[in-house]
């Protein structure tokens, strides 16, 4: 073979070679795309578990927040250095026998997949003999590696179908001689996501969500804004809160929003803790902040939202209007049924230019046909007050109908031929009297008490 025909063989391998070696890696990068588009998983600690890393107070009779203790059980928080979270580990000792046992009904569990997850540390390749226990289900803990070795333990996945309480229970029978500690207590939430969806991150899946239906609202005094707020947990909205978790309503007027008012009426939250509607009802004109805070049993916040309601003087309308007011007559009252009213300023309003009119139109210009027209309307009393000397030094009247003797006379005069009674209330004074306050009629100034009392 020639050197050439040589080359031309060594070449036509190199190709094949190498375009094996291109469809190989076209394989590999098909390979690894679809791997990138499957499903992965993802368990993510949610909150239901109460106390679950027993840093709550232990109570007074040895009982520990958020869980039930068997009598006698060898099951007791103490503070250790050596705990799984540094502070506080819940310990197993050797020298009770029988029912150790600890529980807890965790509330309103959302549908999906489960597990439950503890943290352990003891003696060397000893079994505690304590089991998992949950939905009729129970996993014995393995045993432990060392002291201060800790290891996490989960169980089996369960699913729930529709929301329900779910009880667990850690207990069983202590293995004689054993010391050992478990530590966080959790219950664990499966969530199948996409390799390239960032949204599906484990930050933007787990924990509670807050939003409320106005943020941003403008009224006027005395107006009320009705607050509802929406609360999600690992992206769905949920109804009602779970044990150790709180909504707090409350008016902020402190650090960003020290110009916010505080006076007006928060309303609808009960103190529980678990109401998410509100209302404010405002008072002044001005800025209310009203906050709506989440937090969970230890007071951590999980969410916060605030509203900001602008509150104003109502407008008042100036403008005259001229539509006519029509009061509708009370039908069957009684013949003797007292039907009044005080004319006393008639006869200023008359000689000031107000001008009254009848059904018809016509002006009704004097005191006269005036209480014809109201004894035709069934008007059958009238009262006139009556002043000393409703006038100044140089003849000015005080106002309010300057109401003498000589109006009142005119008045009665005209109630009389019209066929209406009158009520005269006598002010023994020149002007406005009433229990706090009682001017003595100019007239009366020079006279001694006791004469007055005889007048």
């Amino acid at each position: 073979m020639s050197r050439k025909r040589k080359m031309a063989s060594i070449t036509s391998a190199g190709l094949v070679f190498a375009m094996l070696l291109s469809q190989s890696a076209v394989a590999d990068l098909g390979t690894e795309q679809v791997k990138a588009a499957e499903n992965t998983a993802k368990w993510v600690d949610t909150e239901y578990v109460v106390n679950g890393d027993f840093e709550s107070s232990i109570n007074g009779d040895g009982s520990i927040t958020g869980w039930t203790k068997s009598t006698g059980s060898g099951l007791f928080v103490t503070k250790d250095e050596w705990a799984k979270n540094n502070t506080t580990q819940f310990t197993k000792i050797k020298d009770i026998t029988g029912d150790n046992s600890l529980s807890q009904t965790i509330k309103n569990v959302e549908p999906g997949t489960y597990r439950i997850s503890i943290d352990q540390d003891g003696q060397k390749d000893v079994k505690s003999g304590l089991y998992v226990k949950y939905l009729e289900q129970a996993k014995e803990l393995p045993a432990t590696t060392d002291w201060d070795n800790w290891e996490t333990v989960t169980t089996d996945e369960f699913t729930i179908e529709a929301v329900q309480d779910v009880d667990i229970c850690i207990g069983g029978d202590v293995t004689n001689g054993y010391w050992g500690d478990i530590d966080n207590i959790k219950l664990q939430k499966l969530y199948e996501t996409k390799a390239d969806d960032t949204d599906s991150s484990e930050e933007n899946q787990k924990g509670y969500t807050i939003s409320v239906n106005q943020t941003d609202v403008a009224v006027e005094n005395g107006d009320t804004v009705n607050l509802e707020a929406k609360i999600t947990y690992d992206g769905k909205e949920i109804s009602e809160l779970p044990e150790g978790v709180n909504l707090w309503w409350w008016v902020d007027k402190w650090n960003d929003h020290i110009d916010g008012l505080d006076d007006g009426t928060l309303e609808n939250d009960n103190g529980s803790g678990k109401t998410l509607k509100a209302a404010y009802t405002t008072k002044s004109a001005g800025k209310y902040y009203v906050v709506a805070q989440l937090k969970d049993a230890d007071g951590n916040e999980l969410g916060y939202v605030c509203t900001t309601i602008t509150s104003k003087a109502p407008e008042i309308d100036t403008s005259v209007d001229n539509d006519d007011i029509v009061v509708a007559k009370v039908k069957d009252l009684s013949s003797d049924f007292i039907m009044g009213m005080d004319i006393s300023s008639v006869i200023t309003e008359l000689g000031s230019g107000v001008v009254y009119k009848d059904y018809n139109g016509k002006v009704i210009d004097n005191v006269t046909d005036f209480c014809k027209l109201l004894a035709e309307n069934d008007i059958n009393h009238i009262r006139v007050r009556v002043w000393n000397n409703p006038y100044d030094s140089n003849g000015n009247g005080y106002g309010g109908g300057n109401n003498d003797v000589a109006t009142a006379k005119k008045i009665a005069d005209a109630c009389r031929s019209a066929g209406i009674k009158m009520l005269v209330d006598f002010h023994c004074s020149d002007f406005w009297t009433d229990p706090s306050k009682q001017m003595v009629p100019k007239a009366w100034k020079a006279i001694q008490l006791m004469r007055r009392l005889q007048l």
